[in-house]
C-alpha cells in the first residue's frame, strides 16, 4: 500500500478515538460545577441563617437593655415615668424604643415596655418586644421585678 494511504488510515482511528472523550470531559466538566454551585449555595444558607439568629439576639439584648435602663431610673425616682416613647441607640443601627407608664396595672407598679429593633435603610427589622412590671413601694422606695415576659409584636 501507498504511505499515503496507511498515514490517512492511521490519522481516521486516532481522530475517531478523541471523540469518544469529549463526552467524558464534558459530563466531569458539568459534575464538578454542579458541586461547586451546591456548596456555594449550602454555605450562602448557612451563613444567612446564622446571620438571622445574631440579629435576633442583638434585637433581644437591646430590648433588656431598655428594661434595664427603665429600671435604673425608676429606682433612682420612683415616681419616673414617660409620656411619649424615648429612644435609646446602640449603635450599629441598633435601637430601643422604652415606655414607662406609673400606676399601671394598678396603684404602686410601673409598667415598663422595650421593644428592640434593628433600622436598616428606615425600615425595622428583627423586632423583638419585652414587658416588665415593677412593684415600687411609695414609702421606702424599694423596687422589685414582679414579672417579666416577652411579649408578640
Amino acid at each position: 500500500m501507498c504511505p499515503q494511504i496507511m498515514s490517512h488510515r492511521q490519522d481516521k482511528k486516532f481522530s475517531q478515538a478523541g471523540i469518544a472523550a469529549l463526552p467524558v470531559i464534558i459530563l466531569s466538566s458539568f459534575i464538578v460545577v454542579e458541586l461547586v454551585v451546591a456548596g456555594v449555595l449550602v454555605a450562602y444558607l448557612l451563613n444567612s441563617s446564622s446571620l438571622g439568629v445574631r440579629r435576633a439576639n442583638e434585637t433581644l439584648s437591646a430590648a433588656q437593655a431598655g428594661i434595664l435602663d427603665a429600671t435604673m431610673k425608676i429606682t433612682r425616682n420612683k415616681n419616673f415615668f414617660t409620656s411619649s416613647t424615648s429612644t435609646l441607640s446602640f449603635g450599629n443601627n441598633l435601637y430601643a424604643e422604652v415606655v414607662v407608664r406609673k400606676d399601671y396595672p394598678i396603684a404602686g407598679k410601673h409598667e415598663i415596655k422595650s421593644i428592640g429593633y434593628i433600622s436598616i435603610g428606615g425600615i425595622r427589622r428583627f423586632s423583638k418586644k419585652l414587658r416588665a412590671i415593677l412593684n415600687v413601694n411609695s414609702l421606702t422606695g424599694k423596687t422589685e421585678l414582679e414579672s417579666f415576659e416577652e411579649i408578640s409584636i
